[in-house]
């Protein structure tokens, strides 16, 4: 009895995102003393949220990427990576334009560019593997709130 082995495509993307995951992170935490000073919405969720969403969402999209690549059609392969790539490239950018060079309108934009690619590559997935945009839904929705988020902070501390 042949026991079905788990695909190697499943390396890149985890990987990749858990990368994303610790630089971000690490990132984080440079300049919490300017962020504290800003003027935030009071309906911000508290600081201590931000990790395990993230965490969850980072799973989620690590799974719709390798689910993404397995069920496109060659001719999609390379879109299908290019926007991951790209997304994940977004994704990466946002802390340190955040709080690296304290560039919230940037880090506004980066986030609204994520937000585009998020929503590219459900369109391209759609046909392939409903689940896969399914897993992106969160994302979508957590990114869409920090794409308002970042919009009020960059409005109250003009």
């Amino acid at each position: 009895m042949r026991t079905r082995r788990f695909p190697k495509t499943w390396f890149i993307p985890i990987v990749t995102l858990l990368v994303i995951m610790i630089v971000g992170t690490s990132m984080t935490f440079g300049d919490l003393d300017w962020y504290s000073k800003l003027i935030k919405p009071d309906w911000q969720p508290p600081s201590e949220l931000f990790g395990p969403v993230w965490s969850l969402l980072y799973l989620f999209i690590a799974i719709a990427a390798w689910r993404s690549w397995e069920s496109v059609t060659r001719k999609d392969h390379q879109a299908v990576f290019i926007l991951f790539s790209f997304n994940a490239l977004f994704n990466l950018a946002w802390t340190p334009l955040f709080f690296g060079i304290h560039a919230i309108d940037l880090a506004l934009l980066d986030a609204i560019l994520m937000q585009l690619t998020t929503l590219a590559l459900m369109y391209l997935v759609w046909k392939y593997d409903r689940l896969a945009v399914v897993l992106l839904l969160p994302y979508l929705a957590w990114v869409g709130f920090a794409i308002y988020l970042n919009f009020t902070i960059w409005q109250l501390n003009v």
